[in-house]
Order: C-alpha cells, then structure tokens, then sequence
C-alpha cells in the first residue's frame, strides 16, 4: 500500500479503494434513495418513499422538507412519462429514475448525489 491509510472492518485499506471513494462522495454530496411499489398492471401500488441523507436540514427542517417533496413530485413525473415496457423492466426503470433524481439534487442543491431506486413489484 502506499499513501493514505485507513482501517475498515478490520482490514487496511488504501485511500484509493473503490469504497473509501464512495463513502466520501456521500459524505460531501449526499444520498438519496427512492421506494416505488408497481403493481402488476405498471401502476404506482402505493406512495413513492424517498430517504434522504447528508443534506441541510435548514431550520426547522425546511429545506429538507422541500427537497424531499420535490424529489418525490419529479419521481412521479417521470414515472407517469414513462411507457408500460419501460415500467416493466427493472434496468430502465431504475436507470430513468436515478438519473431524473440526480438532475434535479443537483438543480437544487448543487450536489452530485449518489441515488439508489428500489422497486417492489406486487
């Protein structure tokens, strides 16, 4: 190993490991994760939930509060946008999602966030 040395799970791990990397492009842009539930016929099952971590609170949590709902709005968008054989393919789904969340992170906060989609499927 050379350079900058750090411990993780009891291991030695160079600062230039894949994982050393994402932990600090969450830590200085964010992360986001959205939890959609499509029923068998491509709809919405139930209301989009999205997780937000490393963002401005602002006070009394208003930013996040805004983001949050904005985040959700734009989700909705997109997913109503899409055509049923985009909806039923998990990739392109999940694909479309990400990067419609990540524009608008960045439109709003100027962070590069790092966003995760997880559908359920009923």
């Amino acid at each position: 190993y050379a350079g900058r040395l750090y411990e993780d799970c009891n291991q030695i791990v160079s600062s230039h490991d894949p994982a050393m990397g994402e932990r600090i492009k969450m830590s200085e842009n964010g992360h986001v994760t959205l939890t959609l539930v499509v029923d068998n016929k491509g709809r919405l099952a139930d209301s989009l939930q999205v997780n937000l971590r490393g963002f401005v609170y602002g006070e009394g949590e208003v930013l996040l509060k805004n983001l949050k709902l904005s985040l959700l709005e734009h989700a909705e968008e997109v997913f109503n946008g899409m055509k049923k054989t985009q909806v039923s393919d998990d990739y392109i789904l999940k694909d479309n999602l990400s990067k419609a969340l990540k524009k608008k992170v960045f439109m709003k906060t100027s962070k590069r966030a790092i966003c995760d989609v997880i559908i359920m499927r009923t």
